[in-house]
């Protein structure tokens, strides 16, 4: 008789159903730039990549130099940003006229494209 009393106590609230247990979502961001960045390789169309890596890195610039893409080939706006980020304005120039002539060409070589992306890199490690 306890032992039912005791049935109806406990058993007879509502109960309630254990939380699932959701997987953790994964990140694909990274296989569809692998993925992006193969395919533009492929089609052997280097002017295209140059572009959007110059709209990153132009987008570098400016949010944490103040630096716009029109000042390339201003001198003072060139020694200012050296200044800014503490690096040698020769090496600077030497950037600046590899993207003016990757600017102005109608097709660029696969080295072309690598000595940019080593330029750009390097010039994000060294800037302060």
């Amino acid at each position: 008789m306890f032992s039912l009393i005791l049935y109806i106590i406990f058993y007879t609230k509502r109960r309630q159903k254990p939380i699932e247990v959701l997987p953790q979502p994964t990140n694909s961001a990274l296989a569809f730039v692998k993925n992006m960045g193969v395919l533009y390789f492929n089609n052997n169309n280097h002017k295209q990549i140059a572009t959007i890596r110059l709209k990153y890195f132009y987008n570098f610039l400016k949010e944490r130099f103040n630096f716009l893409p029109k000042d390339i080939s201003n001198e003072n706006s060139i020694s200012k940003l050296a200044l800014q980020s503490g690096i040698d304005i020769q090496v600077l120039k030497n950037l600046f006229r590899q993207i003016e002539i990757i600017n102005h060409a109608n097709e660029i070589t696969e080295m072309d494209l690598q000595n940019l992306y080593s330029e750009i890199e390097h010039f994000k490690t060294l800037a302060k």
